[in-house]
């Protein structure tokens, strides 16, 4: 009975060895290159964002001026 049941844990930690390694490689993997093709987006997005932000901030302040002129 004993040795019955040590061999019963053994291979339980063997099958989940095994579907470890097989949810890292074909799991793990392709979902962290998901992330971090999202995170890319975000970042670029933010950065785009930002650049129109400047962008219409300076546009703003050339019409202020433009507007002060003609005052």
């Amino acid at each position: 009975m004993i040795l019955n049941l040590n061999s019963q844990i053994i291979w339980v930690f063997v099958d989940l060895l095994i579907l470890f390694v097989l949810m890292k490689k074909f799991l793990f993997g392709p979902i962290t290159q998901m992330l971090d093709d999202r995170a890319q987006q975000v970042s670029d997005t933010l950065d785009q964002a930002d650049k129109r932000l400047a962008e219409a901030e300076q546009q703003q302040t050339a019409h202020n001026r433009k507007k002060n002129r003609k005052a």
